[in-house]
């Protein structure tokens, strides 16, 4: 019936990855602590997908595929990213043969992009991966070698947002996994002005989870 919740249980998770988000939710806290009791969206975001070790997307688990938590379009056919290749290959009349990916998730993009871009005679192009995930930086290496190894040396990783890009940009399915900042627009009382608060996440609620 609409507005009922689900009553289906969730799958216990298997011994290591309990004790890895207890650890992640440990840490978590302690930051807060060290803080004074409150964070911003923004950092607890940046600690639960990208703390080494233990961050979603920093940590060892197999997150993409049929076999993984989600599934994305270059998981299931080649289509998707020869599609964009082909788009690329348009695009690069009116800047450089360069692609900046952000996210590459498990590389299967890359791969198809770089490998129709190759068939399509564009074999100077210069393929770079923003990624903060030092494991999945490796994953995405190891693929691109199997996979595709005479395009590996035109591949670079950067940890960090380039200070220019010249070249077509790619994000598939990001947007949901970049740390963001939260505001609200809280009414003031007794006839004064609204005021804009920043979320953020605290240890126990007492009116710290906002700020001015």
């Amino acid at each position: 019936m609409p507005g009922m919740r689900s009553q289906a249980a969730l799958p216990s998770p298997p011994p290591d990855a309990l004790a890895a988000s207890q650890a992640l939710a440990s840490r978590i806290a302690q930051r807060i602590r060290l803080r004074g009791g409150w964070i911003g969206l923004d950092e607890y975001m940046a600690m639960a997908l990208y703390e080494p070790q233990l961050g979603y997307y920093a940590g060892g688990s197999r997150k993409f595929g049929g076999a993984g938590d989600f599934v994305t379009a270059p998981e299931l056919c080649t289509l998707f990213g020869a599609c964009l290749a082909r788009q690329c290959a348009q695009w690069f009349e009116s800047c450089a043969h360069r692609v900046v990916e952000f996210g590459a998730g498990s590389g299967a993009l890359a791969v198809q992009v770089l490998g129709e871009l190759d068939r399509l005679g564009f074999t100077d192009t210069e393929y770079l991966i923003v990624e903060l995930s030092g494991e999945l930086a490796q994953r995405q290496r190891e693929r691109i070698a199997r996979e595709l190894p005479q395009a590996l040396a035109r591949v670079r990783w950067l940890a960090v947002w380039p200070d220019a890009i010249d070249g077509v940009v790619l994000a598939n399915e990001l947007l949901d996994a970049m740390p963001v900042r939260a505001f609200a627009r809280v009414p003031g009382a007794s006839g004064q002005p609204a005021r804009v608060m920043e979320r953020g996440v605290a240890l126990a609620r007492a009116g710290a989870g906002a700020r001015r």
